[in-house]
């Protein structure tokens, strides 16, 4: 088997700001919004606020041609695409050079020099840039045609998948390679999709992207996710060390005012950030696309991290209840103590005039 057409696509997702400003990035580059195809005339996938790619440069990985792109989403994430040519590799070849893919650190190193230069040139679109420690990476396997036609049964008794997708280099044992294939899509008998947490395979002759461009954004959204479980994580700690620094004398009252609203202010930020992130795609009416990104989300576990964030967000609820009736007792405390010295201040005053 020849790759007559096909590359590869390795991923370096980051997070660098809360949100990016799509509209002003657009306006100021040489840019395209990502558009999903279309059915019978009809949308299929809604993105809210398509994400934006421009093109950076071409460059030689490896002495073989690859394209590098950036790509832009509303909700803070930035992903660093290369996009490695690989017409003419035999399936020894593709199984060699995507193992030293899955290994190379260099990969890492070009991405972030990439996105360093990003973060500089389009600081001003970021609000509150930062740039998250923490990056999310992902791998496709993009075939557009073989050296001859072939089914997508065909493929896989041709092709050991799991190995491939799992840079191993021995073949793996029938349970691995069955509970892998059980990640497996095909729309028609020419195509195919096998989904792993890190790495895909595709098979697509008509070169339609829509899969991809839906795998990258679950990733984008798992960063995120990720991203603001453990903000959580760093605020309810500041949050705890804080009341256990409280005295509880009633002159305290303004330090709970303080943190009474700083709380109030990160729950609504991040239920806003949440809502953005979850809700920036939707697919309408077509459920095959609709079940690959389920399982990809599922794959990378969207739901335990969002589990763990709605926990999250709970117990910063009840913490500024409890400290929201701190500050009641209080402002009554206090209020009881003035209350005790107006009337004190009027005796004395009737003592002294009689």
């Amino acid at each position: 088997m020849i790759i007559n057409k096909g590359f590869i696509l390795a991923y370096r997702i980051y997070d660098v700001a809360s949100e990016i400003d799509l509209n002003k990035l657009s306006n100021s580059i040489d840019s395209k919004r990502i558009e999903m195809s279309k059915k019978f005339g009809k949308r299929l996938v809604y993105l809210r606020n398509p994400p934006i790619v421009i093109f950076l440069e071409e460059k030689i990985y490896r002495n073989l041609k690859t394209q590098v792109f950036a790509k832009f989403y509303e909700f803070g994430a930035v992903s660093i695409i290369l996009k490695i040519i690989i017409d003419g590799f035999d399936i020894k070849q593709l199984f060699r050079f995507f193992r030293e893919i899955l290994e190379d650190e260099k990969i890492d190193e070009i991405s972030k020099n990439y996105l360093n230069k990003i973060f500089t040139q389009y600081h001003s679109y970021l609000k509150k840039p930062s740039m998250y420690e923490d990056y999310k990476d992902y791998t496709i396997i993009y075939i557009q045609s073989f050296n001859r036609n072939f089914k997508s049964f065909e493929i896989l008794q041709e092709i050991d998948l799991a190995k491939l997708l799992l840079g191993e280099k021995y073949h793996l044992s029938e349970q691995i390679e069955s509970n892998l294939l059980r990640n497996k899509f095909s729309y028609s008998d020419e195509d195919l999709i096998v989904l792993n947490w890190d790495s895909c395979f595709i098979y697509e002759p008509d070169g339609i992207m829509d899969v991809p461009e839906l795998i990258e954004f679950a990733n984008a959204q798992i960063l995120e996710l990720r991203y603001y479980d453990s903000y959580l994580d760093r605020v309810l700690e500041e949050t705890y060390n804080t009341i256990e620094s409280f005295k509880g004398s009633i002159f305290e009252y303004y330090k709970y005012q303080k943190i009474l609203k700083r709380l109030l202010l990160l729950y609504n930020e991040i239920t806003e950030a949440k809502e953005t992130i979850l809700n920036s795609l939707k697919i309408i009416e077509d459920s095959y696309l609709a079940r690959i990104y389920s399982k990809m989300l599922e794959i990378l576990g969207a739901y335990n991290w969002q589990r763990s964030i709605d926990s999250k967000e709970r117990t910063l609820f009840e913490i500024y209840n409890f400290l929201n009736t701190q500050v009641s007792n209080r402002r009554l405390e206090f209020l009881e103590i003035i209350i005790i010295l107006v009337i004190l201040v009027e005796m004395i005053i009737f003592l002294v005039i009689r």
